[in-house]
């Protein structure tokens, strides 16, 4: 029965009142504990959770995890190198293969449709390199656009780059998802995700330097072909500089030259930009460090293992912003309901003092990060964490009430009840029974009668 009261004294209001004097360090455990259950109990299964409902968030196609390689795919999968990490957590081939751009198409088995996977190889290129145009168009490649008029996917479409210590994955050709449910006036390019120079022109972009008019507009020539930026060398065939250190340049558009073409800004450039990290660029060493190996695809199914890439990447966002979350709900914010609980309600409440407050929102805690926490294994907390505070705190705010009336009651009854009267009579002495029966007994041998 006791240890039944002392649960219900941290869920139901009218117990709850014992735990007023509660110590407050033990109070501050009871909110960091609250605090790590709602966030780290939901955190179990969310992976499953985000594989179930979220994949498109996390740039994956739905059907993903639902696909087997084509058939006619399989020559060419036969054909993905092995990889060996070096000292310094680059890679390198471990066999030959003059292979760099592979093709595979995957089927859904659900809806049937197509999901196309392109893996490009490039070892060789740091961070500063660019990828080079004969070996794979990037430019082109984003381009595309894979919506139709009616917003809907003409195709579904993943690259993945390897380069010589870092990872890139573009989903969609650059385009996130949620144009499909866009109104139809949207803007397409409101929906690319990547950073694209001069993106703004309506289309007529380029990752390379081109020359530009008085409008800031590329530049074409009598062909309506795209006039590029070139190198300028020197007599010793050194890339020729001005005085002030800017690279020396011409202008062309004859596509023979693509080897010497100036990038304006290479993917690098393009997924780390203002000093933040956009989506599906990992180091090796980050990967290996996630247990994520992209590294040895060959007898794996390829896309899933990229997709996971992608959704360990979420999950990780996720759980961290989730802790972040739970913190600052449900340690830092209680500490500001607290404080104007008690300045509004101490003057004329049971509770008086600022301790107490603070250890019935304690208490008041425990309830709703139980129930918070189950909602959480289901769905994600970082997306209901404001609703959960909310509730949270209305809770606390009944239960302080509640104990606040119900001392105000208790109060009233006192004052109300009529004193009793002290009766005027004399108070009659009491004999102790045994002295009563010693004292018959002596009276009746003096009785006048009695037979001796």
């Amino acid at each position: 029965m006791k240890f039944l009261n002392f649960i219900l004294s941290f869920i139901l209001p009218n117990k709850m009142e014992n735990r007023r004097d509660m110590n407050v360090f033990i109070a501050i455990l009871i909110y960091l504990a609250c605090a790590i259950m709602m966030a780290g109990i939901p955190n179990i299964r969310i992976n499953k959770v985000v594989k179930d409902k979220f994949l498109t968030e996390c740039y994956c196609f739905e059907e993903t995890f639902d696909t087997t390689l084509d058939e006619l795919s399989k020559v060419a999968y036969a054909k993905i190198p092995a990889f060996e990490m070096k000292s310094d957590n680059s890679i390198k081939y471990a066999f030959d293969n003059e292979e760099k751009v592979i093709e595979l198409k995957y089927n859904t088995k659900s809806s049937g449709k197509k999901i196309n996977l392109t893996i490009v190889y490039l070892p060789y290129l740091t961070n500063d390199d660019e990828i080079p145009m004969d070996v794979f168009d990037l430019n082109a490649y984003l381009k595309v656009n894979p919506f139709d008029e009616n917003h809907q996917l003409k195709s579904q479409d993943v690259l993945a780059i390897y380069t010589n210590k870092v990872f890139y994955f573009i989903f969609n050709h650059g385009y996130t998802l949620a144009y499909i449910n866009a109104s139809s006036d949207a803007s397409l390019e409101d929906y690319h995700y990547l950073y694209i120079p001069n993106w703004e022109s309506k289309g007529d972009w380029s990752l390379y330097r081109t020359a530009l008019d008085e409008e800031g507009k590329i530049k074409r020539d009598a062909n309506n072909k795209v006039i590029y930026a070139y190198y300028k060398y020197d007599e010793e065939n050194n890339i020729k500089r001005l005085e002030n250190e800017e690279i020396d340049y011409d202008y062309s558009s004859d596509e023979s030259r693509y080897s010497e073409r100036i990038y304006n800004a290479n993917i690098n450039k393009m997924f780390a930009y203002s000093s933040q990290q956009n989506i599906g660029m990992y180091s090796y060493l980050e990967l290996n460090e996630q247990g994520i190996n992209v590294l040895d695809v060959r007898n794996l199914n390829a896309l899933e293992e990229f997709s996971e890439t992608m959704i360990a990447s979420c999950v990780t966002s996720v759980k961290t912003t989730s802790y972040i979350l739970s913190l600052f709900f449900n340690v830092l914010l209680p500490l500001l309901w607290v404080f104007v609980m008690w300045l509004l309600l101490h003057r004329n409440g049971e509770l008086t003092r600022f301790k107490e407050y603070y250890a019935i929102g304690a208490s008041s805690m425990i309830l709703p990060s139980i129930i918070t926490s189950i909602v959480g294994l289901f769905y994600p907390y970082t997306l209901f964490a404001r609703i959960a505070m909310i509730v949270t705190a209305l809770y606390y705010l009944v239960c302080v009430l509640f104990i606040n009336n119900m001392g105000r009651k208790a109060r009233m009854m006192m004052q109300t009840k009529p004193k009793s009267e002290k009766s005027e009579d004399k108070e009659v002495e009491t004999v102790p029974i045994k002295e009563f029966v010693s004292d018959v007994k002596e009276d009746d041998t003096q009785r006048p009668g009695r037979i001796g």
